[in-house]
């Protein structure tokens, strides 16, 4: 039996609205922008994203990740959350 830690979520965040994600320490977050328009704010940092944007968030400590709706219609999200590193032989490792 195979048995992984992730979790996936697809998101809807509605106008002038946010959504805050947890995202515990050594974990990563994959993002990709179905539609919209927003901001992932990350502490200080913001970074704007839309339509077809994806990136990779790495946490090295436990971190809380705000994805704000800044356009005019919904913004969509798809989100898969996996460990860093796991105890056990990924795909195409000897």
């Amino acid at each position: 039996m195979l048995v992984a830690e992730s979790n996936m979520e697809e998101l809807t965040i509605s106008l002038e609205n946010s959504y805050i994600k947890k995202l515990k320490a050594n974990n990563v977050l994959a993002l990709v922008a179905i539609s919209g328009k927003g901001e992932i704010i990350i502490e200080d940092e913001t970074y704007s994203i839309e339509e077809k944007y994806y990136t990779n968030i790495i946490a090295e400590n436990d971190i809380s990740i705000n994805f704000r709706n800044t356009g005019n219609d919904n913004l969509r999200l798809a989100i898969v959350e996996v460990p860093q590193k796991v105890n056990y032989p990924l795909y195409g490792e000897n």
